[in-house]
């Protein structure tokens, strides 16, 4: 058994090896772009091993979870504040 190189996973022509990706010859233009319909990643928790501040009673501590709407708008709020 012979061990395989990257190149042997790859398809396709070599005619596209330099990588751009658009026709402005930018592979990252795309990348900036937020796609439609598609909203960003948004924790449900935070660890902060210096600690941090509860935005609802002003706590200090070092695990937070996110309160509030469901869409992820919600503040990291302390463990006692958090409405489970």
């Amino acid at each position: 058994m012979r061990d395989s190189s990257l190149e042997d996973f790859l398809g396709g022509d070599d005619s596209e090896a330099d990588g751009d990706s658009d026709a402005d010859g930018d592979p990252d233009a795309e990348a900036d772009d937020p796609v439609d319909g598609v909203s960003p990643a948004v924790s449900t928790y935070d660890w902060t091993p210096t600690g941090a501040t509860c935005t609802s009673c002003d706590a200090v501590v070092e695990r937070r979870w996110r309160d509030g709407s469901d869409d992820g708008d919600g503040e990291l709020v302390c463990f006692d504040c958090k409405t489970w």
